[in-house]
């Protein structure tokens, strides 16, 4: 932790009223942020968009708004003190504009462009971290470095292939805009196809639920690997920082599904992840809560996967596992409050997300419908439910097991969020 502490807040607030968040973006996250402000006092607002769930209906200060609506950004952050995010889909000429009229955004803009996977990979590769080959394609720029982009993508799988992972840069979430290919030929056909449909239409045709806003793909190869683990940070503006216990994150058609602590590793590959996570956030200069989700190879090795500079699901479970859960660190961090002591109230916990299993029949699917046959399951397990309309695959809520040991914890979680939801009791 860094030295530099101050123990009040640096922001210029009126003594005569708390302190006012303005959160963009509605989902879950944002629920769970105004839940923590609750107890420390804090107001929040959010600007949600008109097809967001998880606020709306239970937090009174919601202003519908789009998250790419400069103006609708503009005047909203005129209500508040500080403005901070559910998700990264939001106008960066926004967040510009906010910033060069003075007003106070955390994350600032240059952290919220890390979300972009290619401007990450440029970013990180610069400042040295571990990262996986990759190579960033442009739809409007025919070559990469000089040389034709069909060559190039050969190249790459020629030299890290066959089997070949590419992402789309801006948009996606929980496997959405990540595609596995198999082969020179897929590769480049998928490339080829990709760069023609974006051009012709300025990327309207995106797959569904995928921004248009950034087209790039990113290449890298499908990596062996062991597990994959998340380093969750927080820092204040004067530098003041903690890191969460390192999270093993298993994953689930693309989604991270069930979260564990204490990591199921090695001491020495848990003790490089934290290091690699801690040096990542650095270089992000995030203020708040930003996660690092790293890649375990099978030689032990730890690879940067991503990064996301919010509260995220990997963190999830710290809300009832630690002193100080990510969603008041984040608000603390973002209003320069102190922050608060992140170590484990328990030996071991497991996090398991409640997902839409897709029946027609509602009963079956709506979550908040099974709570007492859940309940009933384990009453020591924290259940958090989002109040969203289950679809499938959708994350529509999450369960929280704190126990002495994490395989005993993991299996617990896992038998309440299958009776909330209804989906089969085996994960696979």
């Amino acid at each position: 932790m860094s030295s530099a502490l101050r123990p009040e807040t640096g922001l210029d607030l009126p003594p005569d009223r708390p302190p006012r968040v303005g959160i963009i973006g509605g989902g879950q996250l944002a629920r769970m942020m105004a839940q923590a402000a609750v107890s420390l006092g804090v107001e929040v607002h959010v600007l949600a968009g008109s097809s967001d769930e998880g606020v709306p209906g239970v937090f009174a200060s919601v202003t519908t708004g789009d998250p790419e609506d400069v103006a609708a950004i503009d005047a909203f952050a005129d209500t508040v003190d500080v403005v901070t995010f559910d998700h990264e889909n939001v106008s960066w000429e926004a967040l510009d504009a906010l910033v060069a009229r003075g007003v106070i955004v955390h994350p600032g803009p240059e952290t919220m462009r890390s979300a972009d996977k290619a401007l990450q990979r440029e970013h990180l590769a610069r400042a040295g971290l571990p990262l996986p080959p990759f190579e960033i394609v442009d739809p409007a720029v025919p070559t990469i470095d000089g040389v034709p982009v069909g060559r190039a993508v050969h190249r790459f799988v020629e030299a890290h292939g066959p089997k070949v992972i590419a992402k789309i840069s801006r948009g996606g979430y929980d496997g959405r805009g990540v595609f596995a290919l198999d082969g020179v030929d897929e590769v480049a056909g998928f490339v080829a196809n990709w760069c023609e449909a974006t051009r012709a239409d300025g990327g309207a045709s995106a797959p569904a639920g995928i921004s248009s806003a950034g087209v790039r793909l990113v290449l890298e190869p499908a990596l062996d690997l062991a597990a994959e683990v998340a380093v969750v940070t927080a820092r204040r503006p004067g530098g003041e920082h903690t890191t969460y216990p390192v999270f093993e994150t298993i994953q689930r058609n693309g989604m991270c599904n069930e979260v564990v602590v204490p990591a199921r590793l090695d001491d020495s590959v848990v003790e490089e992840a934290g290091r690699v996570g801690a040096e990542v956030a650095l270089a992000a200069a995030a203020v708040g809560v930003l996660a690092v989700e790293l890649f375990i190879t099978t030689d032990g090795t730890v690879l940067v996967n991503e990064l996301a500079p919010r509260v995220h699901n990997s963190g999830h479970l710290s809300a009832d596992a630690c002193v100080t859960g990510q969603f008041e660190q984040h608000l603390r961090a973002v209003l320069d409050l102190p922050l608060g002591d992140i170590s484990l109230r328990t030996p071991a916990a497991a996090m398991v997300n409640v997902v839409g299993a897709g029946e027609s029949d509602p009963e079956v699917t709506e979550p908040r419908g099974r709570l007492a046959a859940g309940m009933a399951v384990d009453p020591a397990a924290k259940i958090h439910l989002y109040a969203k309309t289950p679809r499938p695959d959708r994350k529509i809520g999450h369960v929280t097991v704190c126990d002495g040991d994490v395989d005993r914890a993991l299996a617990r979680a896992t038998a309440v969020a299958r009776m909330l939801d209804g989906r089969s009791p085996d994960p696979k």
